[in-house]
């Protein structure tokens, strides 16, 4: 255990050997390799993979200070130790993945560190390429991207229950215009529920405004295979830095994100990590990176 009482002045101090710092920080023999410890250049910083990837973790610092080259380092090394890698490219910097590192200087400060440049299998998308698709929305997906209310949600649940028993949903819906369509029965639906329920008629406007936009957004298509966004060993860039607006950035990272760890829920039996309310979040930041 490290000490939890300062030294006193003129008490006799040691520095730490390697093996002290290693176990005092939890560092590992293998993992994530991120460089050397500042002014200890034969303490290799390596963290536990599965510890970071249980928990949400964050990488800051001023402009120019090298955040990005940082995450591209903990992405290769994620991609060399077989993780699979989503990227969501706001700025298109991460395709030079595929490609090895040629400058001479970087080239010769690797080899220092033990290392070889090398390249990395991606796979290369737009939004357009990559589509989700409205039977990827359920209730809860429908009512974050569109921020409703909670008395909206409640009428958007009634109009969903309302158009179960006509039997008529988006899953037997192939044709992109007639999924459009669907928007259109969603938004009577909650009309015919409001006066049934008599919701304010504030309500009912409001939750039809939202839905309408749905419909213009274009990152909607072809339903979300997942098969297709994830791989063993592969990264998969989505070039989100042209194209879109920052709502529709911020609804298609979101409802990707959703799908993804409600597809690794159903796989592991497990609840997503690092949020109480076991729910992944759609709608994420519309300034920065994502």
């Amino acid at each position: 255990m490290p000490p939890n009482i300062p030294p006193s002045p003129g008490d006799f101090v040691y520095e730490a050997d390697i093996s002290t710092i290693n176990k005092i920080l939890g560092i590992k023999d293998d993992g994530i390799f991120v460089g050397h410890m500042y002014g200890h250049e034969n303490v290799r910083i390596v963290l536990d993979p599965e510890t970071l990837l249980r928990l949400h973790f964050a990488i800051f610092g001023s402009t120019g200070s090298g955040k990005s080259y940082t995450v591209g380092v903990i992405v290769e090394e994620f991609l060399r130790l077989g993780y699979p890698v989503v990227i969501f490219d706001v700025h298109g910097e991460y395709s030079t993945l595929s490609m090895p590192n040629e400058n001479g200087d970087e080239v010769a400060e690797l080899i220092r560190l033990g290392l070889r440049p090398r390249k990395f299998e991606i796979r290369l998308f737009h939004p357009s390429q990559m589509t989700v698709g409205l039977e990827d929305l359920d209730i809860d997906a429908i009512s974050e991207v569109t921020s409703m209310t909670p008395i909206m949600s409640d009428l958007l649940y009634l109009a969903f229950k309302h158009i179960d028993r006509i039997e008529y949903t988006l899953d037997n819906i192939r044709d992109s215009d007639q999924k459009k369509e669907w928007i259109d029965r969603l938004v009577r639906a909650v009309s015919v529920v409001a006066s049934r329920w008599r919701f304010d008629n504030k309500t009912k406007i409001a939750i039809r405004r939202r839905l309408e936009t749905l419909k213009e957004l274009s990152i909607f298509g072809e339903r979300l295979d997942i098969n297709r966004l994830v791989g063993k060993g592969v990264a998969t860039i989505i070039d989100i830095s042209y194209g879109l607006t920052e709502y529709e950035k911020a609804v298609y990272v979101g409802l990707i994100l959703k799908k993804t760890v409600r597809c690794k829920e159903k796989k592991t039996n497990t609840p997503t990590t690092g949020d109480r309310r076991g729910k992944p979040h759609i709608r994420t930041p519309r300034q920065g990176n994502l």
